[in-house]
């Protein structure tokens, strides 16, 4: 777990923490939800006549892609055996505060949160146990384990284990849960002098909300060159001459202007928009070049324009690289058209993901390319 958290907390802050295409921040997030299941409580009786139904509510958050942290509250039904004796029933219940570790966004982290996300899980807190009248009231039983508890009795638990929860949609998520817990030696009212463990095993779905809204970029203003004026030439006061007497010049023969070749406006333009590893909005850096291009689209109205998103191989995978191409393609095409006021009906995005590597450097490839021509 302690090597776990340091990997996490390097993925943390390498994560780029971008907005999802959708316009709102995947993290962070408050979750609540519900889960039911079976669990046991190992010991040297037939497990399979142990096991008994169980349910538990959680409430927690992911306060990075990484790291979070829930409260964590299950239990009612449990069984214990003794051979030749039978098996007695108690209740108890448990409640954990856990830390949890999402494996995917420390391995594979994206602005989009993934579909499948595999979770460790671990942590400590404190069990109830009651009603254990099964037991000490069958005088055989209580000759077997004399220190069996008579009343209700607190004890600790440490539990780790893995949590497999698949994302329906944005505020909903179904999921998986498979728990080792391991509490006071006494709990099963048997002492072997080691604590006693239990295994857990639940489904459930869980409910997500309190995502942050995007708020919109502040507008990139472009100031007004400032023109200077010239002073005013100095006249100096001409001097008075006698005029000369009057001459007629020879008249000369008319000299015709030589005709200046025509000078054609550019007919099209093209934009290169560089993005930094794992992000869907470009750098900073760009955003002149974005303006450049939307100045260029509003003074040839009838231009169209086609934009391609990359990604570098290097990094990710295909399905990853992908999806960021796209993203980035669609990116710069919104701005033109909310930000810049273009047509969207002139603009048309696709996605090569990192199929196609216009550039020899690995880094260069996380671009989109635009080219715009009436």
């Amino acid at each position: 777990m302690l090597a776990l958290a340091l990997i996490a907390t390097a993925a943390t802050s390498a994560f780029a923490q971008g907005l999802h295409p959708d316009g709102y921040k995947p993290y962070p997030y408050v979750f609540i939800g519900a889960q039911g299941g079976a669990q046991t409580t190992f010991t040297d009786y037939d497990q399979t006549k142990l096991i008994t139904p169980t349910a538990a509510v959680q409430l927690g958050a992911m306060f990075t892609p990484v790291v979070g942290t829930r409260l964590h509250v299950g239990g009612i039904w449990n069984k214990g055996g003794i051979h030749n004796l039978g098996e007695y029933e108690y209740k108890y219940v448990t409640s954990d505060l856990d830390v949890m570790l999402n494996l995917a966004n420390i391995f594979y982290p994206t602005n989009a949160p993934h579909f499948f996300n595999p979770y460790l899980v671990g942590g400590v807190g404190l069990g109830y146990a009651w009603d254990n009248d099964d037991f000490t009231s069958n005088p055989e039983m209580m000759k077997t384990a004399p220190l069996a508890w008579t009343k209700d009795r607190y004890v600790h638990n440490f539990r780790v284990g893995a949590l497999f929860e698949f994302n329906v949609c944005k505020h909903l998520g179904v999921n998986i849960e498979i728990d080792a817990n391991n509490y006071h030696d006494r709990y099963n009212s048997k002492t072997n002098g080691r604590g006693d463990w239990q295994l857990t095993a639940m489904a459930g779905l869980t409910y997500k909300f309190g995502f942050k809204k995007a708020t919109a970029p502040e507008p990139v203003v472009i100031p007004e060159p400032v023109v200077v004026p010239e002073p005013e030439p100095v006249v100096e006061p001409e001097p008075i001459v006698e005029p000369e007497p009057e001459v007629k010049p020879e008249p000369q023969p008319e000299v015709k202007p030589e005709p200046q070749p025509e000078v054609k406006a550019p007919e099209n333009t093209e934009i290169s928009v560089y993005y930094n590893i794992g992000k869907s909005t470009p750098k900073e850096t760009e955003a002149s070049k974005i303006a450049t291009f939307a100045g260029w689209l509003k003074a040839h109205p009838e231009a169209k324009a086609s934009l391609v998103g990359y990604a570098d191989a290097g990094t990710g995978n295909a399905e990853i690289n992908a999806r960021l191409a796209k993203q980035r393609a669609e990116r710069v095409k919104k701005t033109l058209v909310e930000k810049y006021g273009i047509d969207a009906s002139r603009i048309k995005t696709d996605s090569k993901g990192d199929t196609v590597q216009p550039y020899p450097n690995n880094d260069d490839n996380r671009v989109v390319m635009g080219v715009a021509a009436e």
